[in-house]
């Protein structure tokens, strides 16, 4: 018995040392040791001689695997408990696991899956109580038109009942008897068919709601689902419920993870959800009363033709009193002919189950009269055409009148556009109007933009007779369109005149002219969806482009305006910018770089450095448009530009003071925006084919780096002076090695641009003003015929001290500017070696008299100097050049009393 017992106590503690569940498996059986087919290890293997003892082991073994289980199951349940509580935000913790259990199943994992199938059965069970009601109500009409048949006379039968049938038999043929006899079988079929169907479906449409309200298809599903999981054992318990509280949402096709994997919560298939619903529903739901009929006579005919289109259409136009008052003058107009009925079930039906109607051209298509369009006094007609494809007193052509059913059926229908718009296309097409198959011309816009127009049944026969077609635009849009020069006969000629009336017919305003520009500018420079879109937010910028591109009348600028229009897209533009830059363009489409200079505006203000700093982001912008590469010398190009950003400002002021600095300044204090990105398109142009001997060699750099820092091309008046007397004293400090250069532009009475520059060498001296032949090009515009420009300070003096000293100073006169040049008569434009040796002893006196004249000092007297001359010259008309030599040399003595103190 001891090594039982030793056995015993081994096999124990082997089975706890397992993990959990795995602990408690009693495989491999110790009853089948002798089983050579035995998987698994065990610390014994013995042959066990007493079969009581070994049956007293597994029971005790089972006792503890059961209690180890339910400790286990407690302690997970506890856990899951506390996630219910945090899942669904309790306050109170729930009394105990099941409570929570059932709460999650109900306002979670279930309730999705409720609320879907009861919706859907409620859904079913509505159309099944309406067709079912519809029935036995249409049954009751055709039992009271066999009555008004049993009280017509014969004679009458034809017109009254026309083709119409019940039960197969036309009711125009029936005697009293035999409409007696269809009486009662109708009667029988309600009684013994059609109530008990209609009764039954109402009682579980309204059980159905009776059901969500009270809960019970919910409650039903968890305790289908909780009992479900009792079932379980303990490992699946915590399986499932972990799965459940993982999940992030249950989802209803897959019934909330019901049938999605084992072990499964709950089973549809073995209790399917909308039954359920529906069984309850028919145990607590009360039927509808089936209330008969008020149409009895004549009425109970026309409703019963009306059924005889179809079941569908019967209930659809019970809730259509005009579409029923056009379908009793119809039917009225067609004695209830089978051609009607036929006629009508090609088109109510169709419209019904949303399919297209189906004719042939002839069918829609005057035969013997030609249509009809729009004209100057029938803005609103799209077409009127005749239904004469037979004649029409012999046999009417069923055709005739559908139109007024089309304009009550089609418009009482406002969201089904595309079957309306599919109908009057094939109008449109079977009358010689060609409907490109092609957005805009899409069934839907059509159905939005015409209308079926109602014409009288009564009157002379006529445009408006009941036997025409007329197809109108909704109301309004074709003067709209009139008035845009739009007609019927181009309205599909052009997609935006169909635009034009879709948005028309949505209450919308459109500029078709506007519209135009757009699909123009699309076409011309290839723009996307997106950079339409945004054009057509920007109506004015749009318009400028247009006159641009007009103007400029090239292809180059294209790429241009696109690089524009995504900048100005991106946000980086003001309005301003965006038309001064236009304006650049266009004032320089002749001039060269022009484009590269608005390119690389453009790079510069997406870089964000339209104001600075000029760092390497700055050079990294504009280094693909020109020729040097900045970025190995970008100390000796801030140097550079800063010189080129203030003259091109100095040269800005006086263009828009008209010669006066100060009214310059006011003007670009007035503009900001477009006087700064003008200087920075400019200063950018001239440094496209900056070399580096132009730019010049400038040793350390940093010497300019509070003005180049900044945003040059926004300094102001007083600003601008002092950087331009800095910038004239470098030459002077010997900044340069090989010479230093800068220009200003000047803008002549032509509108043409030339470029006046200053040359000095290293130690600062005068080397260059240019050729003396760009006077002329600077007076171009202002030159009388016959006359030539003259250098009033004389071009061969232009080394003269006085001239080298105003030109360094803040105003830089120069030789070949405007102030220095006047219109003279060429035959009073000699040769005159006399008159440049006056000018020059006068400006030699004056140097000789100053010594110390500084460079504003000299600019003042030399433009004095210039106003003396010019007097003299005016005062002499007829005298040459060379004759007033004596007259400019008493300036002396004038200069003498001037300067001496």
């Amino acid at each position: 018995m001891k090594s039982i017992y030793k056995m015993l106590i081994l096999g124990m503690v082997y089975l706890l040392s397992q993990t959990t569940f795995a602990q408690f498996q009693t495989e491999p059986d110790p009853t089948q040791v002798n089983n050579p087919k035995r998987t698994g290890k065990n610390i014994f293997d013995c042959s066990c001689t007493f079969a009581e003892d070994m049956q007293r082991f597994l029971d005790h073994l089972a006792r503890v695997e059961a209690a180890e289980k339910a400790t286990f199951l407690a302690e997970q349940q506890d856990i899951q408990k506390e996630e219910i509580e945090r899942r669904l935000s309790k306050t109170t913790p729930y009394p105990d696991f099941r409570s929570a259990q059932r709460d999650l199943f109900e306002n979670h994992v279930f309730k999705e899956v409720s609320d879907f199938h009861l919706n859907e059965a409620k859904k079913r069970y509505n159309k099944i109580a309406n067709e079912t009601k519809s029935k036995v109500e249409q049954k009751r009409i055709e039992i009271n038109t066999l009555k008004h048949r049993r009280n017509t006379p014969d004679a009458l039968a034809q017109l009254t009942f026309g083709d119409l049938k019940s039960n197969g038999l036309l009711i125009r043929d029936m005697n009293s008897a035999t409409a007696l006899h269809n009486q009662n079988v109708i009667a029988g079929q309600l009684n013994n068919t059609y109530k008990p169907a209609a009764i039954e479906a109402t009682r579980i449409s309204d059980g159905l709601i009776r059901v969500g309200n009270n809960g019970n298809l919910i409650d039903r599903i968890v305790d289908l689902a909780l009992a479900r999981f009792d079932s379980f054992n303990v490992e699946d318990k915590v399986t499932v419920m972990t799965k459940y509280l993982i999940a992030t949402s249950p989802r209803v096709d897959d019934y909330g993870f019901l049938n999605l994997t084992e072990p499964k919560m709950y089973n549809a298939e073995e209790h399917n959800p909308q039954q359920i619903a529906i069984d309850h529903a028919n145990s607590i739901g009360n039927p509808d009363p089936l209330t008969p009929p008020t149409e009895h006579g004549l009425d109970a005919v026309l409703q019963h033709a009306i059924a005889s289109i179809s079941e569908h259409t019967y209930r659809y136009n019970r809730k259509k009193e005009k579409l029923n008052q056009e379908l009793k003058e119809y039917f009225n107009f067609h004695n209830f002919s089978e051609r009607a009925l036929n006629m009508l079930r090609r088109v109510i039906p169709p419209f019904l189950n949303n399919e297209n109607m189906s004719a042939s051209p002839s069918e829609l298509s005057s035969a013997t009269t030609p249509p009809t369009y729009q004209d100057e006094n029938t803005k609103e007609l799209a077409l009127s055409w005749r239904a004469d494809g037979y004649e029409i007193h012999e046999t009417p052509n069923a055709f005739s009148g559908l139109g007024n059913v089309m304009a009550e059926l089609y418009n009482n229908q406002d969201d089904n556009f595309v079957l309306e718009g599919n109908t009057i296309r094939q109008m449109f097409q079977a009358n010689g109007m060609s409907v490109p198959n092609a957005y805009p011309y899409t069934d839907e816009n059509l159905g939005r933009v015409f209308d079926f127009n109602k014409t009288p049944q009564a009157g002379k026969p006529g445009d408006n007779f009941y036997y025409r077609y007329e197809i109108i635009f909704k109301p309004t849009i074709g003067r709209i369109l009139w008035s845009s020069n739009v007609r019927m006969s181009t309205i599909f000629t052009n997609p935006l005149y169909m635009n034009h009336a879709v948005a028309a017919s949505n209450g919308a305003t459109s500029d078709l002219s506007f519209e135009i520009i757009l699909l123009e500018l699309t076409d011309k420079l290839g723009l996307t969806r997106g950079q339409v879109d945004y054009l057509r937010t920007r109506r004015e910028f749009t318009k400028k482009i247009q006159e641009f591109l007009w103007y400029s009348r090239s292809d180059e600028v294209k790429p241009i305006v696109v690089d524009l229009i995504n900048t100005s897209m991106g946000g980086f533009l003001e309005e301003v910018q965006e038309s001064t830059l236009l304006g650049l363009i266009r004032e320089n489409l002749s001039t060269e770089d022009s484009f590269d200079a608005t390119q690389m505006t453009l790079a510069l203000i997406r870089a964000n450095r339209f104001s600075g700093p000029y760092d390497r982001s700055y050079y990294e912008s504009i280094n693909p448009f020109t020729d040097l590469d900045f970025l190995n010398v970008i100390p000796q190009a801030n140097l550079w530009f800063t010189q080129e950003v203030v003259k091109q400002k100095y040269q800005l002021f006086m263009e828009r003071g008209a010669g006066d600095f100060n009214k310059g300044v006011e003007w670009c204090n007035g503009n900001s925006t477009q006087c700064n990105t003008t200087t920075l398109w400019r200063s950018s142009k001239e440094m496209i084919h900056i070399t580096l001997d132009g730019l010049g060699l400038i040793p350390g750099g940093g010497i300019l780096a509070d003005l180049f820092n900044g945003a040059l091309y926004s300094i102001d008046g007083e600003g601008l002076n002092a950087s331009l007397s800095f910038i004239s004293a470098i030459p002077l400090i010997g900044y340069f090695s090989t010479g230093t250069k800068y220009g200003v532009k000047f803008h002549n009475a032509l509108g043409e641009y030339t470029t006046l520059k200053w040359v000095f060498d290293a130690d600062g001296n005068l080397i260059n003003f240019g050729r003396s032949s760009q006077l002329r090009k600077v007076m171009n515009g202002i030159l009388q015929i016959g006359h030539h420009a003259h250098h009033i300070i004389p071009f061969s003096k232009r080394f003269a001290e006085l001239v080298e000293k105003a030109a360094k100073a803040k105003k830089a006169f120069h030789i070949n500017s405007l102030e220095n040049g006047i219109s003279i008569a060429a035959a009073r434009n000699t040769a005159h070696p006399a008159y440049n040796t006056a000018v020059e002893k006068v400006m030699k006196f004056i140097t000789d008299e100053l010594p110390d004249l500084k460079f504003d000092e000299a600019y003042d007297l030399i433009i004095d100097l210039k106003k003396r001359i010019e007097v003299i010259i005016d005062a002499n008309p007829n005298a040459k050049m060379q004759d007033l030599a004596d007259e400019i040399l008493k300036l002396i003595d004038v200069y003498r009393d001037i300067l001496t103190p």
